[in-house]
Parts: structure tokens; sequence; C-alpha cells
């Protein structure tokens, strides 16, 4: 297929039949988490990772503790 704009030709070839990558997440850790597991969060990510963690386990599921340059995060539920 072929469509003009302007002077500029644009080549466009329809493919069917392509997967939709899945998008990833930046807090996919969390999940694959357990109880008693931890993790090392950089200090400027952990607002964020706080914010998913209450949505994916709930209120009071997680304890947060400053750990040099970053913080430790719990799952404790």
């Amino acid at each position: 297929m072929k469509l003009t704009l302007g002077e500029n030709i644009l080549k466009i070839k329809i493919e069917e039949g392509v997967p939709i990558p899945n998008r990833g997440s930046k807090s996919e850790f969390l999940r694959k988490m357990n109880v008693g597991d931890s993790v090392f969060v950089e200090k400027d990510k952990i607002s964020y990772i706080r914010t998913r963690a209450f949505y994916m386990w709930g209120t009071g599921a997680c304890v947060t503790r400053k750990d040099g340059n970053g913080y430790r995060v719990w799952r404790v539920k």
C-alpha cells in the first residue's frame, strides 16, 4: 500500500497474526514476592513501589525501612 502525503510517499505493509507483546511492568517482581521476602528499592522509586504494593497486596501488607541510599520493602501479609 502506498500513501501520498504531500510530496512524500509512505510505504506501509499491513500484517496479520502478529501477537501483541506484554507491556511488562516496573513492579512485576511484586507479584513474585512471598510473605517474608524483601527487595531493595532506590529512593526515587519508593513512592511508586509502595503504591503498587498497596494495590496488589492491600493495606499493611508491606513494611519499608531506609537502607543505605534507598529503601528495603518487605512483604508481611
